[in-house]
């Protein structure tokens, strides 16, 4: 029987949004689906155009658009809907206490990261990982099961597989779907972007399978797993989570047997323990040897507020204020485990591409080679038990190990 399923972001808001969005009721034998994003796209802003300033403690929810120019003070709080134009300035509301980032542009060449990383990339050490591995993913195929993508944005240019596939309206044509007010647009699409900054010549497999409001059932997101393994997708990333179901299980269980590495979100309660089926990626079962369940962190190695944990977490990597790919060759900033996860996916791309990686399980060797980051994690930690797996994503490490 399949089980309803949330982005694994914010767990504890499941129920609500499901009803708010209107989700339809669920088939006979299955269940309802989501994709629930911890607090939406924090800034909107066309790539490439001058920097949005913003203050410390600014707040930007998704569907509110800040253009170039704008000017958002500490505190502010700009709600779906809102446009706020060049030369706007928006004051303070101190109830909010969240930041938005500046953007920057997208460099050229080949490393194509957004200048607002910098920090990120800096502590997963990224730029050492793609000095020493110069295929950059090349030849690995990342198949992200989620809202879709944006078929058309300059950051996908050349990256598409011609497998596709929309699980939704039955065609081979996954676009991402809605509008800036549905919570869950432009979730696909940075989630696949993430994965491109860090192994700049993967290919992705855009699998649709949850509506831009967050909805849709475990049917779809099994189908998608089953699609992704038998159209050759190295590596398969979905944020999703419900409660225990077995199709899913048989599915990620015939990716396991196939090789395939399956990178989940751990969840955004906020608590112990580790979302289904990211739990899954823990202990000897089929599916433990080749699944990776992932939390957030900071830049600084410590726990993300709204991340779970507990002892089926496999690894940390950071999920605050990350700069992505947004529909309408925009960019966003977003946190949440989704947004932590695809490092891994990407960071296994990048090792997979790498000529020492054969014979290699990289999804152990990623474990392996994490950096430690209990020290400042104390209150996270749990009398006798591994609540943060191995640490937090070192990719710079993890490609010095296939060396």
């Amino acid at each position: 029987m399949h089980k309803p399923v949330s982005l694994a972001l914010r767990w504890l808001l499941l129920s609500v949004s499901l009803a708010a969005c209107g989700a339809t009721t669920p088939l006979p034998h299955t269940s309802t689906v989501a994709i629930v994003p911890e607090f939406g796209a924090q800034t909107v802003q066309s790539v490439g155009a001058p920097r949005i300033q913003t203050l410390a403690g600014a707040f930007v929810t998704a569907g509110a658009f800040v253009t170039a120019g704008a000017f958002v003070t500490a505190g502010a709080f700009v709600t779906a809907g809102a446009f706020v134009t060049a030369g706007a300035f928006v004051t303070a509301d101190p109830s909010v206490w969240t930041a938005a980032l500046d953007l920057s542009t997208v460099p050229s060449g080949p490393n194509n990261t957004f200048t607002a990383n910098g920090p990120i990339w800096q502590t997963v050490g990224l730029q050492q990982a793609q000095q020493q591995t110069p295929q950059l993913g090349d030849g690995i195929t990342v198949a992200v099961i989620d809202s879709g993508i944006d078929l058309p944005h300059a950051a996908f240019t050349g990256h598409l597989s011609a497998s596709r596939r929309d699980f939704l309206d039955g065609d081979d044509v996954p676009q991402e779907g809605g509008s800036p007010s549905d919570i869950a647009f432009g979730h696909g699409t940075g989630v696949a972007d993430i994965i491109l900054q860090v192994a700049p010549r993967a290919t992705i497999m855009p699998l649709r399978a949850l509506q831009p409001d967050g909805s849709g059932d475990t049917r779809e997101i099994a189908a998608a797993i089953r699609y992704a393994v038998q159209h050759g997708a190295q590596i398969i990333n979905a944020s999703v989570a419900s409660e225990p179901d077995a199709d899913l299980d048989a599915a990620l269980s015939e990716a396991a047997a196939a090789g395939v590495y399956v990178v989940l979100s751990a969840g955004n309660t906020g608590a112990s323990p580790v979302l289904y089926p990211a739990r899954t990626a823990s202990g000897t079962g089929a599916t433990a040897a080749s699944t990776l369940s992932v939390g957030s962190s900071s830049t600084s190695g410590v726990r993300s507020s709204f991340s779970s944990y507990g002892e089926d977490l496999e690894v940390l990597a950071p999920g605050e204020g990350v700069a992505t790919a947004y529909p309408g060759n925009h960019a966003a900033v977003w946190r949440g485990t989704s947004f932590a996860a695809p490092m891994v996916s990407g960071g296994l791309a990048l090792a997979l591409s790498h000529a020492g990686s054969a014979g290699v399980n990289v999804a152990a060797r990623l474990s392996d080679t994490a950096t430690n980051v209990d020290r400042v994690n104390a209150a996270s930690l749990l009398p006798g038990k591994s609540t943060l797996g191995y640490g937090e994503l070192n990719i710079a490490a993890l490609v010095a190990s296939l060396q």
